[in-house]
């Protein structure tokens, strides 16, 4: 295991993320926690809510009604979760959230960066291949 940016081959730069845990623990200090669950101590609860002026990169709504207009929604304890379909923030993050799923699935770097710029023909050799 090497260094932060350390690369098998001298001409690429690896970039590490944060772990899939990680992200989705990130994903959870912005969910609308409901009091009750707060108070049973089953959450801890969530960050304050940001000034009316500014948004959020995140939000997931809760509430004891089933929502009539989301993208995604799940039933749980009692109370309903769900992202709301106009908000294309969240959603564009679940997205890119699922797509780094699927790549920790497989075990392919999250990026690989190739110093070099040029293509590269198959019968071509440089100096470090």
């Amino acid at each position: 295991m090497g260094r932060f940016g350390a690369s098998p081959q001298r001409n690429e730069l690896t970039v590490n993320s944060r772990s899939m845990l990680q992200i989705m623990g990130a994903f959870a200090t912005y969910m609308d926690v409901p009091e009750a669950h707060v108070k049973e101590h089953r959450v801890a609860p969530s960050f304050e809510k940001p000034a009316s002026d500014t948004r959020q990169t995140v939000r997931i709504h809760s509430g004891k009604d089933k929502p009539a207009e989301s993208y995604a929604a799940v039933q749980y304890r009692g109370y309903w979760f769900w992202i709301d379909d106009g908000d294309w923030q969240t959603k564009r993050a679940i997205a890119a959230v699922m797509f780094f799923f699927t790549l920790a699935d497989t075990g392919a770097p999250l990026a690989r960066i190739i110093a070099r710029s040029m293509m590269f023909s198959s019968s071509r050799t440089f100096p470090g291949q």
